[in-house]
């Protein structure tokens, strides 16, 4: 009996230690390269989390630079600027010019703090708060281009944007530079952290040379500079903050860089977070998997203690039961029920088999219903919407594919557009067996950016089309050899409204001047608020010049009727000047300044007038 308890005991001891090793190489085998395959698709969809946030950070700078721009182009202050330089006239006089007619779209520039007009190393204007000490910061000489700097104040440091532009005479030569300072309000919401990594991760601007960082105090949330010290050391001189990827340091922290380096500009956006809280939703999710294959074990130990006698047939069934489940884990562990991003697993032919809670709100299907259903019901990739095998062909060769794509919003019947990221999961045979979507939505990126290129394309008054975007109407249609016309519009008498009634009046008669040209070109022409008081309409002659002549006099009895503006009615007058391409020039500068030197004939003539380009004034 003796003998039979110890083989019995021998018997179980041997089943217990069988069912651990299996189960634990059975763990290894499925959690270790889930969780490696996981963690390369965390580690790319973080990526382009910064690229996305890059490129608005970049388009928000490219804006201030394109308003720098607009102030540089402004026709009449650049000639007086170039008469100043020729000698003809004095500083004085030359700063009482420029003074107020820059003042009036300083104060319409949103977020600027302070603008300066430089030439030959002499400050002609400064406008805005703090004028004194950035007068300090101005490079020497003065130069174009995009800066962050750090400027000392009694509240402490204020970090603002520095944007230059060239100020060229009417031969191209520069003759001076714009430069402005803007408030970092609007870049101050891309450096907050969004949420993504339990508000734990710290978000920073790096410019390589100088070298300097940018960001925002964890505690007050206001701007700082550090400039090689602080929040980036001892890392800041390490050669990866130059180059766009995941960078892991072994540091106090144990420290994860995700880098994206600017296109355009020598800066990088570094997001810096704990590696604990960058794979804190892998672990999460390890870690069920884990108890889950814990408990398994329990009950296998316990079912072999309790049937020693069929031992073999318990444990011929329990290595089939694990070998049918393998696959079963596998695809469990791959879904992730908790995450906000819909995940969809298709088969190897791109039909739904299982969708997490967000995926099923997504399509506003439940999981029965998604079942054998082609993903691309539900999502449109533009480029294989109607060519299914094509991005089956892609995901057979590499494995992996990322993309946008748009779906309906089932809760308010609109469409958003995802970031959609595919990954492929292999069988022992190396062949696809199932394909793992995750999406991320980038709607309301996608809308801010075309809110910022939007305002940098139009004029804040009017709502038309400003400068920089009306010459590259211009420059199309020149490169399309079509013939066109433009009409230089300068409004006369329209200083004493601003004097007499004040700006607030005077924005209402641009604002309904706008709206009066605009009743009177056709849809297919193109309208644009130079600046000030200079409008600019761009027509398609293909009806012939009478007709273009006739829309001059269109505009002049449109706008020499009063303005009924409540109490108070004004009157203004108008001067056209007209130049058609190519007759009177060959490049949007050109045939602007020929359109212009017109207008100005129209104007002397005592306006009410216009006039072409080499003709004289009609009335």
């Amino acid at each position: 009996m003796k003998r039979l308890l110890k083989a019995e005991r021998r018997i179980i001891l041997a089943s217990v230690l069988l069912v651990l090793l299996t189960g634990l190489l059975v763990s290894m085998a499925v959690t270790l390269p889930l969780y490696q395959a996981v963690r390369i698709q965390l580690e790319e969809v973080s990526r382009a989390n910064a690229r996305a946030r890059q490129a608005s950070i970049e388009n928000l700078l490219d804006s201030y630079r394109n308003i720098a721009r607009q102030f540089s182009s402004r026709t009449e202050i650049r000639k007086r600027l170039q008469a100043w330089r020729n000698g003809e006239i004095g500083l004085e006089q030359l700063r009482q010019y420029s003074q107020p007619r820059l003042q009036e779209p300083a104060a319409q520039t949103p977020g600027l703090a302070a603008m300066f007009r430089v030439s030959q190393d002499e400050i002609i204007v400064a406008l805005g708060e703090h004028t004194e000490q950035l007068s300090s910061l101005l490079p020497q000489p003065a130069q174009e281009g995009l800066d962050l700097i750090t400027l000392e104040t009694d509240g402490g440091p204020q970090l603002l944007i520095k944007a230059g532009a060239p100020i060229y005479s009417a031969d191209q030569h520069i003759i001076g530079h714009d430069i402005l300072f803007f408030h970092t309000d609007s870049l101050q919401d891309y450096l907050q952290e969004f949420g993504s990594y339990g508000n734990q991760a710290e978000i920073f601007l790096h410019r390589h040379i100088p070298p300097a960082t940018f960001g925002l105090s964890p505690v007050t949330a206001t701007h700082q500079s550090v400039v090689q010290t602080g929040t980036l050391q001892p890392i800041i001189d390490e050669p990866a903050l130059q180059q766009a990827g995941i960078h892991k340091f072994r540091d106090a922290k144990d420290t994860v860089l995700i880098v994206q380096p600017f296109t355009d500009l020598p800066f990088s956006l570094i997001i810096r977070l704990p590696k604990q809280t960058f794979y804190a939703l892998i672990d999460h999710d390890l870690f069920g998997v884990q108890l889950l294959i814990l408990f398994l074990l329990i009950i296998a130990i316990l079912a072999s203690h309790l049937a020693i006698k069929p031992l073999i047939t318990t444990l011929s069934w329990q290595a089939k039961k694990l070998e049918e489940n393998q696959a079963e884990m596998l695809l469990a562990a791959s879904v992730f029920e908790n995450t906000h991003e819909a995940i969809a697993i298709t088969d190897s032919n791109l039909h739904i088999i299982r969708a997490n809670t967000a995926m099923q709100e997504l399509c506003g299907c439940s999981q029965g219903q998604l079942n054998g259903q082609p993903i691309s019901h539900y999502l449109r990739i533009a480029e294989h919407d109607q060519r299914p095998a094509s991005l089956l062909t892609i995901l057979c060769q590499q494995g992996f594919w990322q993309g946008e794509v748009t779906h309906p919003d089932t809760r308010n019947d609109s469409l958003r557009t995802s970031l959609l990221n595919i990954s492929t999961v292999h069988d022992t045979a190396g062949q696809p067996l199932y394909y793992i979507h995750i999406l991320s939505d980038i709607t309301a990126r996608i809308e801010a950016e075309q809110q910022v290129r939007r305002l940098a394309a139009h004029d804040a008054l009017t709502g038309l089309l400003n400068r920089s975007s009306i010459l590259e109407h211009i420059q199309r249609k020149i490169s399309q050899h079509m013939a066109f016309s433009i009409l230089f519009i300068d409004l006369d008498k329209f200083k004493p409204v601003n004097d007499l009634h004040g700006h607030k009046t005077g924005d209402q008669v641009l604002r309904i001047t706008a709206k009066r040209l605009r009743r009177i070109i056709r849809e297919q022409d193109e309208l644009a608020r130079l600046g000030g008081d200079e409008f600019l309409v761009l027509l398609d002659t293909s009806a012939g010049n009478d007709f273009i002549n006739r829309i001059a006099e269109d505009v002049i009895e449109q706008l020499t009727r009063p303005f009924v503006l409540g109490a108070v009615q004004v009157e203004i007058g108008v001067s056209i000047g007209i130049a058609h391409y190519p007759e009177h020039g060959i490049t949007p500068d050109s045939l602007i300044h020929a359109a212009d030197l017109a207008m100005y004939q129209a104007k002397r003539s005592s306006g009410g007038a216009y006039s072409i380009a080499d003709g004289r004034a009609k009335t």
